[in-house]
């Protein structure tokens, strides 16, 4: 820094030493803060943080650093070369354009389109809102691996799309906002924040490990249907917190092969789920507000009627259905 300081010195001395002795004549307080033994130290100290900004204001414009810029609070769209959800390649602020920023932060809005790649969720993945009805829509796939796909807004899938989730993967909504399935089967969904609204009917994959979690204030059903898959993949509705109770507004929707666990149901009227497609298992804690009557389906002895032997989960096995967790075995 001495040197550049030296070296400007020499450059500007042509320029600057009549000024600088026409002040030293004409001003009072220039020509004393001159004779202060410290004010050369002090113009070098000035000349290293002048230097200093004006690198890093310049840096910014550097095509490498754009990204820096892009960095939260945005819209991102899937590139049409695909990727890892953690590729920063994967990403573009434009729809069909370059990479040009990183990989989506929980502030971000991620757009999926027609101009869009299959993409992979490959590590724990955030975002504001997710949607795939971009453009014309996707019609790409998205490989959901082992991880959770957190989203504080709305999430809409569309029926063009592939969507190939494992049953180790799972969807959080960490905010207010509205689940779109687009007919696609779910992983478990987890509302851990604000009131979850479907905006079309909830059915779950195959797996018997499947959960509908509510952690936040609850959920609305919005005159949609949640589904698990079968009588031997059922889906456990529950509470994020054994014995206290989160609800779920009825909202004039209904269920399928689906046990639940401490959940306040509201429906402004008595509810039956005794014959939904399915049946109903009521694993304890569940109530009515308003003081309305909740009806599951009755408890029944089942008795197990191969002496050969069998699976659990084969309703020919028993006696009249494979249990139900308010029902008694022997």
């Amino acid at each position: 820094m001495r040197r550049i300081y030296r070296g400007a010195r020499r450059r500007l001395k042509t320029i600057s030493d009549p000024l600088h002795l026409k002040l030293m004549q004409k001003s009072r307080l220039y020509c004393r803060w001159h004779q202060n033994p410290h004010h050369r130290k002090v113009h070098l100290g000035v000349l290293i943080i002048s230097i200093f900004a004006l690198a890093i204001g310049f840096s910014q414009f550097l095509p490498g650093n754009q990204s820096v810029a892009h960095a939260a609070g945005i819209t991102k769209y899937a590139r049409a070369v695909g990727g890892n959800w953690s590729a920063n390649a994967t990403w573009s602020t434009t729809s069909g354009g370059v990479a040009d920023t990183v990989a989506p932060t929980s502030a971000d809005d991620v757009v999926f389109d027609n101009f869009s790649g299959a993409v992979t969720i490959d590590t724990a993945a955030v975002a504001k809102t997710v949607a795939f009805n971009g453009g014309t829509g996707y019609t790409g796939t998205l490989t959901h691996n082992s991880f959770t796909l957190t989203v504080s807004g709305s999430v809409t899938f569309v029926s063009t799309m592939t969507y190939t989730p494992l049953a180790s993967s799972s969807v959080i909504m960490a905010a207010t906002g509205t689940l779109t399935t687009g007919t696609k089967l779910m992983p478990s969904v987890k509302n851990t924040a604000g009131v979850m609204t479907l905006g079309d009917n909830l059915s779950f994959m195959a797996s018997q490990a499947m959960t509908l979690t509510i952690s936040g204030t609850s959920i609305d059903l919005n005159g949609k249907t949640v589904s698990g898959n079968s009588a031997i993949n059922r889906l456990l509705v529950q509470s994020g917190t054994i014995g206290i109770g989160k609800g779920i507004t009825v909202s004039a929707g209904t269920f399928a092969y689906a046990d639940f666990q401490d959940i306040v149901f509201t429906n402004g009227a008595d509810l039956n789920l005794s014959t939904i497609t399915g049946l109903s298992g009521d694993c304890g804690g569940n109530t009515l507000a308003g003081g309305y009557a909740l009806t599951f389906t009755p408890s029944a002895t089942q008795t197990w009627t191969n002496a050969a032997g069998g699976t659990w989960s084969t309703a020919a096995n028993w006696s009249s259905r494979i249990p139900l967790p308010q029902d008694d075995v022997s």
